[in-house]
């Protein structure tokens, strides 16, 4: 299952999790608050470097630049931070290869 970004299923989170996991069904997710909250596996963004983009943005357009002058922002691929939650786990008994361990961070 893939978890979108997306507040109605954010708000569910854990019930969702919790279905997943006793299902053996992992549950990727797109925000690391998803994956917190219960979720399986998946990257996200850093919210604090999403912040300061944003803020940057804003000072850019109090400062007089026309909004059509800012460019979109895109995070690269190599921006992204891989999170798991070690308590769906160790409930569904889906098991994570050692080499993505090594590179993800627990958010249980």
């Amino acid at each position: 299952l893939i978890v979108t970004d997306d507040n109605n299923v954010a708000s569910a989170m854990s019930v969702l999790a919790q279905k997943c996991a006793l299902a053996k069904v992992p549950c990727y997710c797109a925000a690391d608050s998803e994956i917190k909250d219960g979720g399986f596996m998946g990257y996200s963004v850093s919210y604090t470097a999403l912040g300061r983009k944003t803020g940057n943005m804003v000072c850019d357009i109090i400062n007089g630049k026309a909004i059509k002058e800012i460019p979109v922002s895109v995070f690269e691929s190599s921006e992204l931070n891989l999170f798991y939650n070690s308590d769906f786990v160790l409930k569904s008994g889906i098991s994570i290869p050692a080499n993505l361990l090594e590179k993800a961070t627990d958010l249980k």
